[in-house]
């Protein structure tokens, strides 16, 4: 499908650019981005694009409502316009230029497709009805509709615009003899037309041309229409003439193709208009047993029994309709069958009938049936699934003393072990899981897997609370013994919340949600656990709740976004690179701590979208250093080990890095230690670095890695974690690990950075050691966009204070 081409008028160059990737992730082809009113003429005088996005004050460059009057009266291009202004007497202007729409930043990236499509669409109708228009005046003469007169006084006819060559007549207004008309119609008997006609009877007949050449091949037909209206007292009669032999051909060769369906396995069954049955196939008496005294004549509801409520609709309906319908055998039995209904118009000769195709679908629905119960199970475990809990939850009863109880049950670091072992080991896990669970529980209780390493457990008549501790007990026992998954022994456990149903539960579905907020307490207090849920846990859930629901809101509405942490050389303090971090800033509580939300996003895979988006960001400021001068300093984004399991990550990035015309050598991916286990991951970043992408290790000293896939990698970096930077000066080991981190680096020939520096012996020290660059409060702390070009610029050479 093609894209539409989009040009963006906008004086602020980085609002332009971030409007241009978003424009083009949604699928647009962004054609231009012009500054000013006449940049904006003429470029879109160039590219003549299917829309343009106008910003109204360009600043030095003009007024936008101007460009915007120019473009669509002169190139005829539709606008939108996007703006932060929305005064009534700039709405007012704006409105004197019939735009297409209107923007209000900061915009809302679905909100801006919706208005992009709509003004689109528009556009499209208002071409096609102008293009109709001039259709029409074509069509009446391509449809070679004509009038016609009859003299009676003087035997003749006039034709004006008739289709000529149909009857040899030449000319768009010519008169004639009747009676030489009337010998180029097939009609036995002229006369008695010609009667009709002298005496002012209305005529409306369809009539065969003689063939021309004895072509009997190319069968032409018209229907004359004659009415009471009359001229010159009574003496000339008015009517029309039209050409329907498309249509006589067609009702022939229906009746042709009857004769072949009479043959197929299908059943046919022809009705009159009143819906009884006029013929059958041989296939329908096959399939339904009866024989032709039984059918023929008799109404088809009669006939056929079953659901018959769609039959009659056709009656006022021209076009086929199509219906699934219990057909009734002779002996009672039935079968299911897709029902087509087609009408064949009245004509002359022929009177209105109905074509009905029954299709027999019995295997199709025994299949459907068995798909729904295959929808209820989860095709791993063979537990139920999510439709099996939420179809017994809505049957609960939730009532004070009823015994129900839901267990919700995750499987505690079992994404790490996907990472580092794979999915297949993962699948093992989780189905050696579900065995063990089912040989615990009774059988009337409800056992499900959520999904992933989620499961929940649906219990009732359970009469004590100590009753729900023990199960409980038994689910956290079923861990102590290692799971064998590809002939090795792997010690797990899991977390488990517990949801009694009481008085203050309004629905079953809140079992749900009062589980899981009570596991993630297991998850706060250490895991290998369970927790009851109590009211003490509403403001727990609420906070969760927030967090999910308002980073999808987030994301939408642009609330994520980066700020920029400066690196510098350990010894010239020169700026050698920024690191971009997620901030997210919501606009009636403010910022919200990256750790509350980024545990979150990975667990419900937002992390995906907010590390594309970060991504993009990162590229898109190492656009704007070089654009301003910087173009040596390199910009750092963290990725998530989330984002690194399948390819999307790398065809985006190539898409980002060609979109924004950047080197890939100034970008570096931050990945955690425990990223490398996964063999997927590793041979993705492999893959990431040969596009020139440099890899550092983030956090290093915390996690594990082996030093053979560290030279594997062609990692660039190690970055020391801030929590040996922090006890430098009270704690000796911690010295000792981070000269070790150093050594490995320069055995390796790999940079170091230090993160966390906040006092001034912290740098000394660490510069001593040889790191090479460093970050923290120290030298500067997160900055929006703005502060950190300020600051930049401040420090161009060097932030010689420090020293």
């Amino acid at each position: 499908m093609e894209r539409s081409t989009l040009l963006i008028v906008e004086d602020e160059q980085l609002i332009a650019l971030n409007l241009s990737l978003d424009l083009q992730d949604n699928g647009y082809h962004v054609c231009g981005i012009a500054s000013s009113e006449k940049e904006a003429f003429e470029m879109a005088k160039q590219h003549q694009p299917d829309l343009v996005m106008m910003d109204i004050n360009l600043g030095a460059g003009g007024d936008g409502i101007n460009a915007a009057q120019r473009i669509g009266a002169e190139l005829h291009v539709p606008v939108v316009y996007l703006t932060a202004y929305t005064s009534d007497d700039l709405i007012r202007r704006t409105g004197l230029t019939a735009p297409y729409g209107y923007i209000v930043k900061p915009y809302n990236v679905r909100e801006l497709k919706a208005s992009i499509e709509t003004a689109l669409a528009r556009h499209r109708y208002e071409k096609i009805t102008e293009r109709s228009e001039k259709r029409l005046k074509a069509a009446v003469h391509a449809a070679k509709l004509g009038l016609w007169e009859y003299n009676v006084q003087r035997g003749t006819v006039l034709f004006e615009g008739l289709f000529g060559e149909q009857v040899n007549i030449v000319g768009d207004k010519v008169e004639l003899k009747a009676h030489d008309f009337f010998a180029r119609l097939a009609l036995e008997d002229v006369d008695e037309l010609e009667a009709l006609l002298r005496n002012g009877q209305n005529v409306s007949r369809t009539f065969k041309l003689k063939a021309q050449h004895n072509d009997v091949q190319d069968e032409r037909w018209i229907e004359l229409y004659l009415s009471d209206m009359t001229l010159e007292q009574g003496l000339i009669r008015i009517g029309a003439v039209k050409d329907v032999s498309e249509r006589e051909n067609f009702v022939n060769e229906l009746r042709t193709a009857y004769n072949i369906l009479a043959n197929i396995d299908e059943s046919v069954i022809v009705l009159y208009s009143d819906f009884t049955i006029r013929s059958v196939n041989k296939a329908f008496y096959k399939h339904t047993h009866f024989n032709a005294n039984d059918v023929i004549g008799a109404p088809v509801s009669m006939v056929l029994s079953g659901n018959r409520r769609h039959d009659e609709v056709l009656a006022d309906c021209n076009k086929s309709i199509r219906h699934e319908v219990v057909v009734h055998r002779r002996d009672h039995s039935h079968f299911h069958a897709l029902q087509n209904i087609s009408r064949i118009a009245a004509t002359e000769h022929n009177p209105e009938l109905f074509i009905m195709i029954l299709t027999d679908i019995s295997s199709l629905k025994k299949a459907e049936r068995e798909l729904n119960r295959m929808a209820y199970r989860d095709g791993l475990t063979g537990l139920g699934n999510r439709n099996l809990m939420n179809q017994v939850l809505g049957e609960l009863d939730c009532q004070k003393g009823s015994g129900i109880g839901l267990f919700f049950i995750d499987i505690d670091s079992f994404k790490l072990i996907n990472d580092s072992m794979g999915h297949e080991p993962g699948d093992q896990l989780l189905i050696e899981f579900a065995q063990r669970l089912q040989q615990i529980m009774r059988a009337e209780d409800v056992l499900i897997r959520l999904g992933g390493d989620e499961f929940v457990v649906i219990v009732e008549d359970v009469e004590r609370r100590q009753d729900f501790e023990r199960l409980a007990e038994k689910i956290i026992a079923i861990c102590n013994e290692p799971f064998n998954i590809s002939g090795r022994d792997i010690m797990v456990t899991c977390s488990i919340g517990v949801a009694i149903a009481d008085e203050s539960v309004d629905c079953a579905a809140s079992l749900l949600k009062h589980a899981d907020a009570a596991m993630y307490e297991s998850k706060r207090r250490g895991k290998y656990t369970y927790t009851f849920y109590s009211n003490d846990l509403v403001d727990v859930v609420r906070y969760r709740l927030f967090i999910e629901q308002g980073l999808r809101k987030a994301l939408t509405e642009q609330s994520i976004t980066a700020h920029w942490q400066p690196i510098v050389d350990g010894h010239s303090g020169q700026v050698v690179g920024v690191e971009a971090l997620c901030r997210w800033i919501d606009k009636d509580v403010g910022m919200v701590s990256p750790d509350a939300f980024i545990p979150v996003a990975e667990e419900t895979g937002l992390i995906q979208s907010i590390g594309l988006h970060m991504l993009r960001e990162s590229c898109m400021l190492l656009k704007l250093l070089d654009e301003r001068g910087f173009s040596g300093i390199r910009v750092a984004v963290n990725v998530s080990g989330a984002q690194l399991k399948d390819s999307e990550i790398l065809d985006a990035l190539n898409e980002i890095i060609q979109d924004c015309q950047i080197n890939p050598a100034h970008l570096e991916m931050e990945v955690t230690e425990s990223t490398l286990q996964s063999e997927n991951a590793a041979m993705l970043l492999w893959q990431i670095r040969q596009t020139g992408v440099n890899i550092a290790i983030d956090d290093f000293g915390t996690g594990y890695s082996s030093l053979s896939r560290l030279a594997e990698m062609a990692v660039s970096k190690l970055k020391i974690d801030r929590t040996f930077v922090d006890s430098l000066g009270t704690d000796s080991r911690h010295q000792i690990i981070i000269e070790a981190i150093i050594n490995l680096a320069r055995s390796l020939g790999l940079l170091i950075t230090a993160e966390g520096i906040e006092t001034k012996e912290q740098w000394h020290y660490l510069r001593d050691k040889g790191v090479h660059s460093m970050q923290g409060y120290y030298f500067a702390k997160p900055m929006p966009l703005n502060d950190l070009l300020r600051y930049l610029s401040d420090n161009k050479d060097g932030n010689h204070n420090l020293f």
